[in-house]
């Protein structure tokens, strides 16, 4: 009750949070995914032997 009491109280910090967690994540998400990407791409011999 306290938490939906909070949202209620206060809409812009609940949504300024959840904005910035979404902006974490595609930060933290996006590299990982185009660094798991081009590893998958590249065999890791040729990439060793370089």
């Amino acid at each position: 009750m306290q938490i939906r009491r909070f949202i209620e109280v206060a809409p812009p910090s609940q949504f300024r949070y959840l904005a910035g967690a979404a902006v974490m994540m595609i930060g933290v998400v996006l590299p990982v995914a185009c660094i798991m990407y081009r590893y998958k791409r590249l065999p890791p011999s040729s990439e060793y032997s370089k």
